[in-house]
């Protein structure tokens, strides 16, 4: 039904050694593209931007 309306079977889809394996994959990956844009907010450039700005932050609040 699913290929009738254009989808195509997914890498791993075809791997999974059944159905539970493929959608439990499946939503994995769709988390994955849900978090992505957030991603950076928990990585290095996240402390890279922030440090700086919590030290202005700091030296104006002491002058």
């Amino acid at each position: 039904m699913l290929i009738e309306q254009g989808y195509i079977r997914q890498f791993e889809e075809i791997t999974a050694p059944d159905g539970q394996h493929a959608l439990a994959r499946f939503d994995d990956i769709k988390k994955e593209e849900e978090l992505g844009p957030f991603v950076w907010a928990t990585g290095a450039l996240f402390c890279g931007l922030i440090v700086p700005v919590i030290g202005l932050i700091g030296w104006l609040l002491l002058r």
